[in-house]
């Protein structure tokens, strides 16, 4: 769908942190995503907010680093399941909720940016690819991408290569 509407892009960016921070054992992370923040606005248009969707108890160790990097954190928290005999991550089901309310809300929205790789946000892709908004990707490593994912996204203006960025491979921690 890229390049159909008239005036300025704007990207709304959904990053679930723990998937993207997987390979980054460091605060490297905080400084790749701003490098590839910088190349999408470069690339497709104005970065209109990035919110990091992080369970509750990595939240306080990147406050100060999402708050300079002006990401919006969403606490995700673990709940119980059903059965009340285990806790269940939060954060794929609050990500896609907040994403399909937002882009209900926002109709000036021309991109969403998904920062996972999971195939749980497929149909949130799916979605946004239904209410008319180009979709691209950024990934930590092209390993843990679902196939299903990248065959929904969007090509880049001007270009026949998929809105798919995959983080700098040299800066990862061990």
């Amino acid at each position: 769908m890229s390049g159909k509407r008239k005036g300025k892009n704007k990207v709304l960016v959904l990053l679930d942190f723990e998937n993207l921070f997987i390979d980054y054992p460091s605060r490297s992370i905080i400084e790749e995503l701003k490098k590839t923040l910088k190349q999408i606005a470069k690339e497709v248009g104005e970065i209109f907010a990035v919110f990091v969707f992080v369970p509750y108890n990595t939240a306080s160790l990147f406050a100060e680093d999402f708050y300079r990097a002006e990401f919006i954190p969403i606490l995700c928290f673990r709940v119980k399941d059903k059965d009340e005999q285990a806790e269940k991550d939060t954060v794929d089901k609050t990500m896609s909720d907040f994403g399909r309310k937002i882009i209900t809300a926002m109709p000036s929205l021309t991109h969403l940016c998904v920062g996972s790789g999971d195939f749980h946000f497929l149909p949130l892709i799916i979605n946004a690819s239904c209410t008319g908004l180009d979709v691209g990707l950024i990934v930590s490593g092209l390993k843990p991408l679902s196939f299903d994912l990248i065959k929904e996204i969007d090509k880049k203006p001007g270009t026949n290569e998929r809105m798919v960025y995959v983080l700098s491979q040299s800066e990862k921690g061990n």
